[in-house]
């Protein structure tokens, strides 16, 4: 399995998982991160925010198959490492698992 589609499953499930903790009904990457960093900033670290930006360019590198790097690859995990890690006390407990997985979060 090349990076690309590695990463594009990632990207995937990040973007599933920023869908169903905030509600949002978009299932454009891009704008979902956006919103995400505008709304609910506070729930996240400035690292992660960060991550977050940096992940739309790598989502448009992987949308238009352009071959991407192993440290972008890396960004990818981490920052699905990070979102998938992180549970809130007010979300209700279905929205803390990740559909394409048999394991919880």
């Amino acid at each position: 399995m090349s990076l690309n589609s590695k990463t594009y499953v990632k990207l995937f499930n990040i973007n599933q998982l920023l869908i169903q903790r905030h509600n949002l009904i978009e299932f454009d990457y891009a704008l979902n991160v956006r919103k995400v960093n505008n709304r609910y900033s506070d729930m996240y670290t400035p690292y992660v925010l960060k991550l977050l930006k940096d992940s739309i360019r790598i989502r448009n590198k992987v949308a238009h198959f352009e071959p991407i790097n192993e440290s972008e690859f890396k960004l990818i995990s981490t920052l699905l490492t990070f979102i998938t890690a992180t549970q809130y006390e007010d979300t209700p407990p279905e929205y803390n698992q990740c559909p394409h997985s048999r394991f919880p979060l």
